[in-house]
Order: structure tokens, then sequence, then C-alpha cells
């Protein structure tokens, strides 16, 4: 594709740690970017996803989440640890808790959603799982993977 390579390694992110940020690297103009994350940010991701769609000539979020928090179970008291700041929070995943939490996550989700293709790009939701299974499920008929 030219240009120059970049070792990933020594890519540097900018930004807070509410949401992520894209590296500091220029991003080539016209180019095809797919962003995968699970987009359970505290910030707003808007700058994020506008300036990751800025310049793009097609842009992709591909939402990845864990099945437990797409369907967490009612179990009781649980320890909730998050892996990325390694902050605790004792819970309880009784019926109401866990009906108000989907309810939540459908609203981020569809918030994303709207961000993402009110600027003209893609946005699917994936549950994660085998990757055949992710490609048949949801990647294929959201129209990121052609069959072969």
């Amino acid at each position: 594709l030219g240009g120059d390579v970049v070792d990933p390694a020594s890519v540097a992110f900018g930004g807070d740690t509410a949401v992520p940020s894209l590296p500091t690297v220029a991003l080539r103009p016209n180019g095809v970017r797919v962003l995968v994350a699970d987009g359970l940010w505290e910030g707003d991701p808007t700058p994020l996803l506008r300036r990751a769609i800025a310049g793009s000539s097609q842009f992709a979020f591909v939402q990845l989440l864990d099945p437990e928090e797409v369907d967490p179970a009612a179990v009781g008291a649980v320890t909730l640890v998050d892996v990325e700041s390694g902050q605790r929070l004792e819970a309880q995943l009784d019926a109401s808790g866990i009906a108000a939490y989907r309810e939540r996550l459908q609203r981020l989700c569809d918030g994303l959603r709207g961000c993402v293709v009110g600027d003209g790009g893609a946005h699917v939701r994936v549950v994660a799982d085998a990757l055949p299974t992710m490609c048949a499920r949801d990647l294929l008929p959201a129209g990121l993977v052609e069959p072969a």
C-alpha cells in the first residue's frame, strides 16, 4: 500500500482514559477504517468517532461485546472488576438490576449507532464467539465481510 511502515508497539495514543483515542500518527485520507471496541466508555465517544470517520472512504465500528455483557445472568451478589482500571464494584445482580442494565446498554448502543451511521459509517454490534460464527451471524448480514 506504500507509505511509511509503523511499528504498532511504537504508536502513541493521546487523550484521557474515559474514551480511547486514535493514534497520534496521521490517519491516511480516503482509507478504509475499522474500529473494533466494546464502546463501554465513561466519556462522550462522539469526538473520537467523528475524527475516525472524517476523511475516510469507509468507516465501520464493530462493537464487540462479551456474551455476559449482552446477556448477564441473575446470580445475586457479585464483585465486578474493570479489567482496564482494576476498579472493583460490589453489585447485586437481580432481575430488576439486569433489566435496568439492559435498557442502559441498549441506549448506549443506539447512541453509538446513531453517531456512526449519522456521519456515514457502519455500526454492527457483535457478540464475541468463534470467528466463523461472528462472520456469518453479524458481519456478513451487516455487509462488512463477503463470502469467498
